[in-house]
C-alpha cells in the first residue's frame, strides 16, 4: 500500500501514517512489522537526523523506496 502510494518519492513517518489511517493497520505494525522490516530487508532507505530514534514522528525522518 505504501509503495504504490508514494513509488520512490520521499515520504515521512508522518505521511505513511496518513495512509495506514484509512487501513486496519495499527502503529506498532506500520512502524516495526513494515517500515523496519523494509529497512531491514534495503527495500527501504532512510533518512534519520542526528538523535532521531527508529520511526519516531515529529523528527524529520525522510525515507524512499529503492
Amino acid at each position: 500500500m505504501l509503495r504504490d502510494q508514494f513509488g520512490h518519492e520521499l515520504f515521512t513517518v508522518e505521511d505513511a501514517i496518513e495512509v495506514t489511517k484509512r487501513s486496519r493497520f495499527l502503529d506498532g505494525h506500520l512502524k516495526r512489522l513494515t517500515l523496519a522490516a523494509a529497512e531491514k530487508a534495503r527495500h527501504l532507505e532512510v533518512n534519520r537526523p542526528s538523535g532521531a530514534r527508529q520511526f519516531k514522528e515529529g523528527k524529520g525522518i525522510t525515507m524512499r523506496f529503492v
